[in-house]
C-alpha cells in the first residue's frame, strides 16, 4: 500500500518531467524511423501502430516525417499529390489521453488503498478474536 502511495504522489510530483521525457522519446523514436530502411525496421512498425491506433502522425504533426510521410499516416490516396493526412500529433494525442484518465487513475488509487486499509483491520479484528479465544498456534 505504501508503494502505491509512494508511486501516485511521485507521478503527481514529476509529471512535467515525465511529459519531458515522453516527447524526448517520441523524438528519438522518429529520428531513428527517418534514419533507417523504414519498410524492414521494428521502429517503424510501432510508429505505424501508434499512428493507427491513436488517429495522430508524426510527434507535432505530419511535416515531422519530412518527404517520406509513412502510409499510417494517410487518410486516402497516399501515393497521390493530394493525399490527405492525420493532422494531430501523437504528443498532444498522448497527452489528451492521460490527462483524461489522470482523474480515474487517482481515484482507483485511492479506492484501493481504502480497501487494503479495511482488509487489514479484519484481519487484525480476526486475529485478535482467534487470539483470545485460545484457538491460534500452540508452540
Amino acid at each position: 500500500m505504501l508503494v502505491e502511495l509512494t508511486a501516485a504522489c511521485l507521478l503527481l510530483m514529476y509529471e512535467g518531467q515525465i511529459a519531458q521525457l515522453v516527447k524526448e522519446d517520441l523524438n528519438e523514436g522518429l529520428e531513428k524511423a527517418k534514419g533507417e530502411n523504414v519498410n524492414s525496421t521494428d521502429v517503424m512498425s510501432e510508429w505505424d501502430v501508434v499512428q493507427r491506433q491513436l488517429d495522430c502522425c508524426g510527434v507535432h504533426n505530419w511535416t515531422d516525417w519530412g518527404d517520406n510521410v509513412p502510409e499510417s499516416c494517410c487518410l486516402d490516396r497516399c501515393h497521390s499529390p493530394e493525399a490527405r493526412y492525420r493532422e494531430k500529433g501523437c504528443l498532444e494525442t498522448l497527452k489528451n489521453l492521460f490527462e483524461e484518465n489522470f482523474l480515474t487513475t487517482g481515484i482507483s488509487v485511492i479506492v484501493l488503498c481504502v480497501i487494503e486499509v479495511l482488509g487489514m483491520c479484519f484481519a487484525m479484528t480476526l486475529f485478535c478474536h482467534i487470539s483470545r479465544s485460545g484457538l491460534g498456534y500452540k508452540l
